[in-house]
Formats: structure tokens, sequence, C-alpha cells
């Protein structure tokens, strides 16, 4: 944006940028205030840019505005079938609105074009969890852990399955393999929580403060895990 102030993309770009630290590190009014103006200032500067679009759908979201950023993804996805920010917003919030076969089919869109990300795995096993399909699930979360090992959620995910089928041994190993890769502080309050329902209190408590203290990570938990 120094060089090119005018840059729709670079605008839009910006506002997904922020939208990410919104909902992951901090949650923050003020970043989702100044990522709805740059994506209008995107739309603005070009209505045909589907970045733009997919930066506006995203706000609208964020924003419990689902009918107007359901608008706005399918206004990105007309222009561009492809925009990776508009089928991973879109399918997301298909999901939260409850149309989960219409979710799979935009996040199976996705893979067709996207076939090594590990994202929309994840996410298509997450609305296979709340299906409770947990057989496809489990599918899907390995899946996600097989195309992108360095991505914490699927590993907290598949955690979740296994937790369900109270299978801890395989949790517990799952939860491991994830912190060799990365500490993080979900990946710790699994392990606490696994440990709490084996009543192995210290442990659990060594885990919980574990996951408090990691810095720059806010202990989230997805909607799987």
């Amino acid at each position: 944006l120094v060089l090119e102030p005018d840059s729709s993309a670079a605008h839009a770009a910006l506002a997904l940028a922020q939208l990410n630290k919104y909902t992951i590190e901090e949650s923050d009014p003020k970043l989702l205030k100044q990522a709805r103006a740059n994506a209008e200032l995107a739309l603005a500067l070009d209505d045909h840019l589907a970045l733009s679009h997919s930066a506006k759908g995203w706000v609208h979201e964020y924003s419990g505005e689902d009918k107007l950023a359901q608008q706005s993804y399918q206004q990105a996805l007309l222009f561009d079938p492809t925009n990776f920010f508009a089928l991973e917003g879109y399918g997301r919030l298909l999901g939260y609105m409850n149309k989960y076969n219409q979710a799979i089919y935009i996040f199976k869109q996705a893979l067709n074009f996207y076939p090594k990300t590990g994202l929309f795995y994840n996410e298509i096993g997450k609305v296979y969890y709340q299906l409770q399909d947990f057989s496809l699930a489990k599918k899907y979360f390995k899946q996600a852990i097989e195309v992108t090992p360095d991505n914490i959620f699927g590993y907290t995910n598949l955690t979740a399955i296994y937790y369900i089928e109270n299978d801890f041994t395989k949790a517990i190993r799952i939860l491991q393999q994830g912190l060799a890769i990365r500490p993080h502080a979900t990946l710790y309050s699994n392990i606490g929580t696994i440990f709490f329902t084996l009543g192995k209190y210290s442990q659990a408590v060594s885990a919980f403060e574990k996951a408090l203290n990691i810095k720059g990570c806010l202990l989230y938990t997805s909607d799987a895990a």
C-alpha cells in the first residue's frame, strides 16, 4: 500500500489479515472496524475483483451479517470460482448456518482447486463431526494432518474423535505428535482435558497451566475439539 495506495487487492488482503488477527490472536473491535474500512475501500477501487468481495464477506460474517456475507461470497465466486478466501468463508458460513450438505459441497469444490490444503480437509471433518458422522470426520482430520502436518488443529480435531470413542491412548499419542511439531495452547489444553477425565488431576493442572502460559497463542478450541 505504501507503493500502490490505490491497490484494491492490497486493501482486501489487509482486511483479511486484520480479520485473521481478530479471530485468532486479538478480539479487538477496532480490528473489525479497520477490516471493514479496508474491504469497503477495496470494493470502491475495484468492484470486479473477487478478493475484494471475499474480504467484505469475511467482514459481514464476523459481524453477524449472514445474508450480506452470503451475497458477498456468491459475488466473489461468480467472478472467480477458485478464489481461496471466498471458498473458505462461504463453506464456513454455511456450516454455521447448519446448511451442512452445502458446506461440504463448497469445501469439496475447494479441494478440487487446492488438494494439498489441510484447511479444507479440516473443515469437511468439522462438518461431519457436527453431523455426528465420526468415521468420516476422522478420515478427513487424518487427511488434514497428512497434507499439512504443521497445522495443529488437525491434531486437536482428530483427538476429539478419539476422546468421544474413549480411546485416550490414541488421543494422547496424536497430541504428542502435534507437540513434537509446535507447542500450542490448544494442544496442552486438550491434554489437560484428557488427564482430568482420567482422574490425573495434577497432570491436568500442569497441562492447563502450560496452555495459559504460552505466549502468542490464544486458548482456542475448534468446533470439533
